[in-house]
């Protein structure tokens, strides 16, 4: 049986050589990567933070790697090297959106907890959304229930955890009832005017990140900016693989250079409903028609939403530093959770 060294040993051997193999594939990729952090503390009461690297490779498949497993004296970060962002850092930071949401929506039913207790009293229904939406059109019956259904109001005279039960329903709860279910309702669904305004700033993101992307490949190597892409089946339409950049005739011969932005936003759409269309296939099959678009979706696509791929390592993190295996080195650690990802 070798000894506890010698499997120490092994594992950081095995540790340095996938981290080796793990920045050639970054590096060869040619691109950048999106990173999410987030915190835990251990049962020493040890700080870590992880980090986890997110990039979309040449077969356009998404790539999730963790690099770092470390213990942190603080929660305070200041390094980063500007040559390797865009847009002046505009974007470096994105927020977790589904913690965002989530402390959104918590907050706002703490604020009008007893409204929204009275009214689930009532009904015992799952999601406070749907219950909503829905009872707010029998308010009417549920104000005669409270007047003529004597078991309907018994019920809410019962104790519940030792308190009278939140309820029934009055004239104030259906009031902030009404106001939640305009807040949690799809935003700006029938707002025109709102819709047109975040358009255009999504497009005029869309030219400033072309612009900026443009300038890169053209004081990089033409290999930087353009591969050869296979094409093939994906649920949607098929291009040609051989397609120029900017088409059109020069200036001096009345005809302005269309840009890929441009031509991208005018050929045809895919079918909506088409539920097979897979949009990584998509960009592998018709990338090279739009190549400088097709870097910046690489990019732009690897950033998630939400940081759920790094709370994911602290559920390993738990299973490898439990009360009997607590005296493992922060540096065994992070080699044991890097190497297993």
């Amino acid at each position: 049986m070798p000894s506890r060294r010698t499997i120490g040993k092994d594992v950081m051997d095995l540790f340095l050589e996938e981290k080796t193999m793990l920045k050639s594939l970054i590096c060869n990729n040619k691109q950048r990567v999106s990173l999410t952090t987030d915190l835990w503390t251990s049962i020493k009461n040890m700080s870590y933070m992880v980090i986890t690297a997110h990039f979309i490779d040449s077969d356009w498949c998404l790539n999730r790697r963790i690099i770092s497993f470390s213990v942190i004296e603080d929660h305070r970060g200041k390094t980063r090297n500007d040559d390797a962002l865009v847009l002046a850092v505009q974007y470096m930071h994105v927020r977790c959106c589904a913690h965002i949401l989530n402390l959104i929506v918590v907050l706002g039913l703490n604020e009008l907890h007893a409204s929204v207790a009275a009214i689930w009293n009532a009904v015992k229904w799952n999601s406070t959304y749907l219950m909503l939406m829905t009872l707010l059109k029998f308010q009417a019956a549920f104000d005669r229930m409270a007047e003529v259904n004597k078991p309907y109001e018994i019920y809410f005279l019962e104790k519940e955890t030792n308190a009278k039960r939140v309820g029934p329903p009055g004239l104030e709860d259906w009031e902030s009832a009404e106001r939640i279910v305009k807040f949690l309702k799809i935003i700006f669904a029938n707002d025109g005017s709102k819709v047109e305004e975040m358009t255009k700033a999504v497009k005029y993101l869309l030219n400033e990140l072309y612009d900026a992307y443009s300038a890169m490949c053209s004081s990089s190597t033409p290999s930087m900016c353009s591969e050869s892409v296979p094409s093939g089946s994906y649920g949607g339409t098929s291009y040609s693989p051989n397609f120029t950049t900017d088409v059109g005739l020069a200036e001096d011969e009345g005809k302005r250079v269309v840009s890929e932005v441009e031509r991208y936003l005018s050929d045809p759409i895919e079918d909506p409903s088409n539920l097979k269309l897979n949009v990584f296939l998509w960009w592998k099959v018709n990338g090279s028609k739009y190549p400088i678009l097709e870097k910046i979706t690489r990019d732009v696509l690897a950033v998630l939403v939400s940081t759920v791929a790094s709370e994911s390592a602290f559920s390993t993190g738990r299973c490898v530093i439990d009360e009997y295996r607590s005296s493992l080195t922060p540096c065994m650690i992070e080699a044991l959770l890097c190497t297993e990802n």
